[in-house]
């Protein structure tokens, strides 16, 4: 099926408008001859408070193949009287100038792209996840400036969209301005401070900083073999491989000073594990593996 026509030649209609009964002839009635109209009825509440983004997301991704009109049933009681609306948000579809289709009550993202598409006659793809994707592809590639303009795209409309802000992040550890990187996450809306993504550079930026200095490497290395006892200059030698991507061998290195004394400085190693798992993330197979060993030997 073809992809319906646009409002007008050479100039599509806004996508998203605040509606009212006395325009629902024109933003309503006469587009819906062209396209699609979405109306969407909504009021302050915990119900609509979570959808009104994600139906907007979706409207903004269907871009000119429909035009979705907000309307406010506490700002326009008559509205919802009329149409006999028992809940909100609710949503009704109207196309050559009358109603088609519709739905009360909130329902899940994957359920509303799929009447989104059955409704456009062809699925409507999620732009932000093919974003996000662009830019990591970027920042993979060292493109900086096009990964952090793709981000900050994502960021437009969605500002505290977890992944973009850990991407955008990222690019600037890419690109060795670790100062930047740290204002940046000061910036993080605090809800989002412990998305794993963000915390993982969070944790990574601290280890660096930790860091001993690479000729010290082998001193450490020296001293461990004299004295494998020696959990000071073993755990000073894991941050050194952490830093220097060795990082099995550093998670070895701090499971080592837990099998010989797990209690060591105050648990410290079982704490740096810790924060090697966050800065690795997850999934990550060394955290998977790592996370086994430890508690294997936590509660063995």
């Amino acid at each position: 099926m073809t992809n319906p026509p646009l409002l007008a030649d050479g100039a599509d209609a806004p996508t998203i408008v605040e509606g009212s009964p006395q325009s629902f002839l024109q933003d309503v009635v006469e587009p819906s001859k062209k396209i699609p109209v979405f109306v969407y009825f909504w009021m302050p509440n915990p119900a609509c408070e979570p959808f009104t983004p994600v139906i907007e997301r979706l409207a903004r991704e269907a871009g000119a193949r429909l035009r979705l009109v907000k309307m406010n049933v506490q700002q326009h009681p008559e509205v919802a009287q009329q149409l006999q609306l028992q809940t909100v948000p609710a949503v009704m579809v109207f196309q050559n100038g009358a109603p088609v289709n519709g739905f009360m009550g909130p329902i899940p993202e994957d359920s509303l792209r799929q009447f989104f598409g059955r409704m456009l006659g062809g699925p409507v793809t999620d732009q932000t996840a093919e974003t996000l994707e662009a830019a990591n592809q970027a920042l993979k590639a060292g493109d900086i400036g096009q990964a952090q303009a793709l981000y900050s795209d994502v960021l437009g409309q969605e500002p505290e969209n977890a992944d973009a802000l850990a991407g955008i992040i990222e690019s600037f550890l890419a690109s060795g301005d670790t100062a930047g990187a740290k204002s940046y996450l000061e910036d993080v809306p605090e809800k989002l401070r412990n998305h794993s993504a963000i915390a993982g550079i969070r944790a990574r930026i601290e280890l660096a900083e930790q860091v001993a200095p690479s000729e010290e490497t082998e001193a450490l290395a020296a001293k461990l073999s004299e004295n494998p006892n020696d959990h000071a200059a073993r755990y000073e030698l894991a941050l050194a491989e952490f830093a220097s991507g060795n990082r099995e061998a550093a998670i070895e290195s701090l499971l080592e000073i837990i099998r010989r004394d797990r209690k060591w400085n105050d648990k410290a190693a079982h704490t740096q594990l810790l924060k090697f798992f966050e800065a690795l993330g997850p999934e990550d197979p060394l955290t998977v593996a790592g996370r086994r060993q430890l508690s294997s030997l936590l509660f063995s």
